[in-house]
């Protein structure tokens, strides 16, 4: 868990980002007390950084890489471009 103050800069960000529609925030419920959980989850909304985050940035470097011809050559089952 992140130990950033309340109020600091981490929450402006977030409170900004859940403005802007990017993430969502849920305080949720105790299911025992129903009171009001004080820390909050934030989820990714952007379907877009969804998949980026999913499949582009953990490959992003072979992309990178074939993206010349040398590559390709020389990790042709990793890259689909033509030789």
């Amino acid at each position: 868990m992140l130990e950033e103050g309340k109020g600091g800069r981490l929450s402006a960000a977030l409170a900004r980002l859940a403005e802007s529609g990017f993430v969502s925030d849920d305080a949720g419920k105790n299911p025992e007390t129903g009171a009001d959980i004080r820390e909050k989850k934030y989820r990714l909304r952007d379907n877009y950084a969804r998949f980026y985050l999913k499949y582009v940035a953990p490959v992003k470097r072979v992309i990178d890489c074939c993206r010349t011809r040398r590559a390709c050559q020389s990790a042709p089952r990793l890259c689909t471009r033509a030789n």
